[in-house]
């Protein structure tokens, strides 16, 4: 998810991932979504772990975050 400078201090990364991940669980019923992120980009972790995903792993450059369905 990207944002123009003026919108990416608002919640609008959290709300287009949040309604992607909505929308992808309900249409195509998936249980899990992984997200790959660089370390140095806390906005985009911070909107992802806003939006419900959870830290999973680090590797390098690039953490790991999953959401996965309540049952």
């Amino acid at each position: 998810v990207s944002l123009d400078r003026p919108a990416s201090y608002t919640n609008y990364g959290q709300s287009a991932i949040a309604a992607a991940v909505h929308s992808a669980a309900g249409e195509w019923g998936l249980q899990k979504i992984r997200a790959h992120i660089l370390k140095f980009n806390r906005a985009s972790s911070g909107s992802f772990r806003k939006a419900g995903f959870r830290f999973k792993s680090s590797t390098g450059e690039v953490e790991t975050w999953e959401w996965r369905a309540e049952h």
